[in-house]
């Protein structure tokens, strides 16, 4: 039960997200979508923009989880796992 909801969570942030991230290199098809290094710009923006979205939902869940282990050692653990990994 809890393992469908982080997984939930963490679909939602990747779908809410995504428009932002990908936005930019759709509407990049004008012209320099043709040209090779215009393309590739365009995909490591993307991938570094969803990597930091994903870093941001690793981090909000590692801080809820820290919150909330109260005073429970593994629970501190683990949450200082999620946030530093």
């Amino acid at each position: 039960m809890r393992n469908s909801k982080k997984l939930q969570a963490i679909v939602s942030v990747i779908v809410v997200g995504t428009p932002w991230v990908l936005s930019s290199s759709a509407l990049a098809a004008s012209g320099s979508v043709g040209q090779v290094e215009g393309f590739m710009q365009s995909v490591i923006q993307a991938l570094a923009g969803l990597a930091g979205l994903v870093a941001t939902g690793f981090f909000v869940v590692g801080g809820f989880r820290y919150i909330t282990s109260s005073g429970n050692p593994e629970h501190l653990e683990r949450a200082k796992r999620t946030i530093m990994f």
